[in-house]
């Protein structure tokens, strides 16, 4: 997966923010900042601003390195995202969802770990 645009691409629209002290509770779509495209992430940890869930990236790169600001807490920053409070954010967000989903969360966590060092 060289070019980070491998795997199974979800749509980030139902996941709270995943900033280690915001506080906003509150499970929302996440666009992105720079054009309001839809955010998408991969089980390899990657995130994706697109159109929809298989068009070509328009901004790419490892979750570590992306800002969030939910636009509730941030006092007009934005932040990188906590290692426990996205893989928290992330499985609240996949609770409905199938046997499919929870490998998918599975393979996810483990590249995240190793994007933060864990």
């Amino acid at each position: 997966m060289s070019d980070g645009e491998g795997g199974e691409w979800m749509r980030l629209d139902n996941m709270v923010c995943p900033v280690r002290d915001c506080t906003d509770r509150t499970p929302g779509p996440w666009v992105c900042g720079k054009d309001g495209n839809g955010t998408f992430l991969n089980e390899y940890g990657k995130i994706k601003c697109a159109t929809k869930k298989d068009a070509k990236a328009i901004h790419i790169g490892d979750l570590c390195n992306w800002n969030w600001k939910c636009g509730n807490n941030h006092a007009g920053q934005s932040d990188k995202a906590d290692y426990g409070k996205f893989t928290f954010a992330m499985s609240d967000a996949l609770r409905y969802g199938g046997e499919s989903s929870s490998q998918w969360l599975v393979t996810l966590i483990k590249s995240l770990g190793r994007q933060y060092n864990k």
